[in-house]
């Protein structure tokens, strides 16, 4: 090699890894992008009594509105960002916590238990502005995002108990988080009713949180919290059996 070539082919071996170095951190910043972009970080499904504006079931519909909007800034926190927010697109809090997830740029999964023009039909009739909102939060929700429990005849009473049976099921598979809008007391648990929503949650072997918003009082609790926990830990030790098992029996062989 002549001498003076020595710095020039340094200089260029200098610069080629530099490339390389640059072009792959942009990989790796553009695989993270994907892997961001491919599925949502947390996925959190919402329940709650049915109301029009003027019912009395919320004492002040701006500040439940509100708090939703904050219950879901402190799960992105938790999680590291936006998730998907899975609604039966109900009058009153499934509609609000749709609105307040939209505002943070959360995805929506409306979880349907008829056909839209069927189910929005059966709102009040003075709920007008949960109609507006009905029809501006489903034209953000991707077609894959929307899951219709009923398409059939809903002059039958049991076909249509069965779909908000199957709704109230569907909300919480796979889900992380449980919020649920209602107030103590709220009598009787009926099969698809928001009280048992959050039975089905209990039993639900991916729900973390069941976060209750009173909506008369205005507070935010969970009181599930010490069942959830115990739950985890009789899952994990079940879990840790049943994997001792399977290393004995191979043992075995």
């Amino acid at each position: 090699m002549h001498p003076s070539r020595g710095p020039a082919l340094r200089a260029s071996a200098g610069l080629l890894g530099y490339w390389m170095y640059q072009r792959t951190r942009r990989e790796v910043e553009q695989m993270s992008a994907m892997e961001n972009a491919s599925g949502p970080r947390t996925t959190v499904a919402v329940t709650g009594k049915r109301a029009t504006w003027d019912s009395g079931v919320y004492s002040d519909v701006g500040r439940t509105r509100r708090q939703l909007e904050e219950i879901l800034r402190e799960i992105e926190q938790e999680r590291g960002g936006p998730g998907l927010l899975r609604t039966g697109m109900a009058e009153g809090a499934d509609l609000l916590a749709a609105e307040a997830a939209l505002s943070r740029r959360w995805r929506i999964g409306a979880v349907l238990p008829f056909e839209p023009e069927a189910y929005v039909a059966r709102f009040d009739e003075r709920g007008e502005a949960y109609r507006e909102i009905f029809g501006r939060v489903l034209g953000e929700v991707a077609e894959a995002d929307k899951l219709i429990q009923h398409d059939g005849d809903l002059e039958d009473d049991k076909a249509r108990q069965d779909a908000y049976e199957s709704q109230g099921r569907e909300l919480v598979q796979g889900a992380e988080v449980l919020v649920a809008v209602l107030s103590p007391g709220g009598g009787e648990i009926r099969p698809g009713g928001s009280e048992w929503v959050v039975e089905q949650a209990m039993q639900s072997p991916t729900i973390q949180r069941i976060i209750l918003l009173d909506p008369r009082a205005g507070t935010v609790s969970e009181p599930y919290w010490r069942e959830l926990v115990g739950r985890q830990a009789d899952n994990e030790q079940r879990a840790f059996s049943d994997e001792a098992k399977k290393r004995k029996k191979s043992y075995l062989l």
